[in-house]
């Protein structure tokens, strides 16, 4: 198994459960799953609700002990004029990735599950940042990725 792209398919799969599960809290937004890092320029994205993964790194701590850290990044359209759906998108992501939480790790190439990283002390939501046409927000956190099953 390669540690690369399993965690970010198990971060890919996080965060589209997490948009279906917003989906029925605010039913005003039409919220999609952008991958942040394929596109540069923010002025060029669909009118709607994204959210999805950023800025991932991966330590090898030690011999098979990882460390994760990555973000959840929202990016809501003008008829969120308040930010309401943004915060509440922002919201439920700080709660599903705060200390102790756990997000399942699945095998990239069999999707069989492998084990679950487990998030650890300082989650937090970064500052608002604002392009020329609309706002951004991420919560980033920090997991260890359990000793894998075999």
């Amino acid at each position: 198994m390669k540690i690369y792209p399993s965690v970010w398919g198990s971060i890919t799969r996080f965060s589209n459960m997490l948009i279906t599960d917003l989906r029925t809290i605010n039913a005003d937004g039409d919220l999609s799953f952008i991958d942040w890092e394929s596109h540069a320029n923010i002025n060029e994205l669909p009118d709607k609700d994204l959210l999805g993964p950023t800025a991932m790194t991966i330590t090898e701590n030690s011999s098979q002990m990882f460390e994760i850290n990555f973000a959840i990044a929202v990016s809501t359209y003008s008829s969120d004029k308040n930010l309401f759906r943004m915060r509440s998108y922002l919201a439920e992501a700080f709660e599903r990735m705060r200390t102790q939480k756990q997000l399942k790790v699945y095998d990239s190439q069999t999707a069989a599950a492998l084990g679950y990283m487990v998030f650890i002390d300082g989650t937090m939501i970064a500052p608002m940042s604002r392009a020329d046409v609309r706002p951004w927000q991420y919560v980033q956190a920090t997991a260890l990725l359990e000793p894998l099953l075999t």
